[in-house]
């Protein structure tokens, strides 16, 4: 509904005639489903329809004598909406804003408004109509948000299964003879492809309602799996893996997930932004209540901002590593996903080269949960 509404034609009355029967116009105003308002221009409210208390928890005599700013949820987008008034000669269509509720809450609007001005073409009062479009923002975020876990299921299948495809690709370059010898290695990798594609199955939705089934896991053994399927990588760049002892250490965890989803992709960040010839520490100790699997580096680290933006999946963290390989940006976005799905959490320590030289490098650990019990 727009504001020439209240404009002169045949079937309407008009604003002057609305004017001189006051009970028209009221019958008007408790009519409307939208809010009606009109502002002097200074943003005063001078009047207000009762629909305002649907939508705003607030009736009209809480409003009217206030400034229209008042009740906006960030009061300079009222500033914005003045400007845009100047720009498109005293009218907006379909503008959004933020509204304050009277409890406190957000409403979302959108509005359209024009100024009236007098015979001699001086601007008088702003007139709109605003309808609540809270329950379509809802919904528009809601797809943005499916739009994500969908996004994040096939970063799942791309990133995490590139592992276990470049093992077998690695190996089979070596020849017949090698494979023949190594043939349960890549069994191995050709079933840990299969069981990362079974986890997206299982997570019909990337979200916080899903469940992800946990159990007991042996941190001593994927941490040496993870020795052996990293060894081309690490030769690769002449790097030396440290791979501290995790004996007799459980975590409450997914094996393959934890494996592949999470310390692989710590591991393949340490890789990828370490000098040739450095080290790498990869190592697991009982915390309190949980276990900390760290990874640390001697690499060319992260800037304050890239640390602050690695766990938003709004945020492009991707760049080229060391000897300039590519990345998705989604790694450590993926390790949190299911680290915080153990019911654990990531903690990221880093200096960058440019900030400090001597002392560059990147510290990694997740905290995820021991197993208790049997």
């Amino acid at each position: 509904m727009e504001s020439r509404l209240f404009d002169h034609s045949p079937f309407l009355p008009s604003i002057v005639e609305c004017a001189k029967s006051k009970q028209c116009f009221n019958d008007f105003l408790y009519c409307l489903t939208d809010v009606y308002y009109q502002t002097d221009m200074a943003g005063t409210i001078l009047t207000i329809s009762p629909s305002c208390k649907i939508h705003l928890g607030y009736l009209p005599e809480e409003m009217i004598g206030k400034k229209m700013a008042d009740f906006y949820f960030n009061p300079e987008e009222r500033a914005k909406i003045v400007e845009q008034f100047i720009a498109n000669q005293g009218k907006i269509a379909r503008v959004e804003a933020i509204l304050k509720h009277k409890d406190g809450s957000q409403v979302w609007a959108s509005t359209d408004a024009c100024i009236r001005f007098n015979d001699q073409g001086v601007p008088q009062i702003v007139e709109g109509i605003s309808r609540n479009i809270s329950e379509q923002k809802d919904l528009e975020a809601q797809l943005r948000k499916e739009i994500v876990s969908r996004r994040m299921i096939t970063q799942v299948l791309c990133h995490d299964l590139a592992t276990p495809i470049n093992n077998i690709l690695g190996l089979v370059d070596l020849g017949p003879e090698f494979v023949a010898q190594h043939l349960g290695l890549l069994v191995k990798s050709a079933n840990v492809g299969k069981d990362l594609i079974g986890i997206v199955q299982h997570l019909h939705h990337f979200d916080e309602t899903s469940e992800l089934p946990v159990s007991k896991v042996s941190l001593e053994e994927v941490l040496e799996s993870l020795k052996t399927s990293f060894q081309n990588r690490l030769s690769a760049k002449n790097l030396t893996l440290h791979v501290e002892s995790a004996h007799d250490l459980f975590v409450k965890a997914e094996r393959v997930t934890l494996e592949h989803s999470v310390i692989a992709n710590f591991l393949t960040n340490a890789i990828k932004f370490s000098e040739r010839g450095s080290a790498i520490w990869l190592s697991a100790k009982k915390e309190t209540n949980n276990i900390c699997v760290a990874v640390r580096d001697q690499g060319i680290g992260m800037s304050k901002t890239m640390q602050s933006d690695l766990f938003d999946l709004s945020k492009k963290t991707s760049r080229l590593g060391t000897a300039n390989e590519a990345g998705t940006g989604w790694g450590m976005k993926l390790a949190q996903f299911f680290v915080k799905k153990y019911g654990g959490e990531i903690v990221v320590e880093s200096k960058s080269k440019k900030d400090d030289p001597q002392h560059s490098g990147t510290l990694i650990k997740a905290f995820i949960p021991a197993f208790v019990g049997e």
